[in-house]
């Protein structure tokens, strides 16, 4: 009980202390937070949020497991935040000038965009790390 009670209070306090948001382009950020798939285990998560947005859309999209920006442009490989690499993953290219995203794109589809194929990509521990 004691134990249950301690490892909940860190959890809480991993929550509310999270390093909150980074910039990345536009109206676009980078959000770390933490989720505890099992006990014992917390998780670090980043998610991207769009704040000229009030319903903050681009965060219901999945965890950003990979992610790479430029002055306008926003490439970012999405998954279900508790999903390992592999499982269910989609591309998006935000245009930040003019606050849009692509539809879900394949890896292909992706590489073939003229205007977000120069973009690099980073892990998402490696991008926050640059912000």
């Amino acid at each position: 009980m004691r134990a249950t009670a301690l490892l909940l209070m860190s959890v809480l306090t991993l929550t509310a202390c999270g390093d909150g948001s980074r910039t990345l382009a536009g109206d676009y950020r980078l959000r770390r937070g933490y989720s505890q798939p099992t006990v014992g285990r917390i998780d670090t998560v980043y998610s991207l949020w769009d704040t000229a947005r009030p319903e903050n859309e681009a965060g219901w999209d999945g965890a950003v497991l990979r992610i790479g920006w430029d002055a306008r442009k926003i490439v970012v490989l999405r998954g279900p935040p508790s999903s390992p690499l592999g499982a269910a993953e989609w591309w998006r290219v935000c245009d930040a000038d003019r606050g849009t995203r692509s539809r879900v794109l394949p890896a292909a589809q992706l590489r073939r965009r003229t205007g977000a194929a120069h973009v690099p990509t980073f892990g998402a521990d490696s991008a926050w790390a640059r912000l």
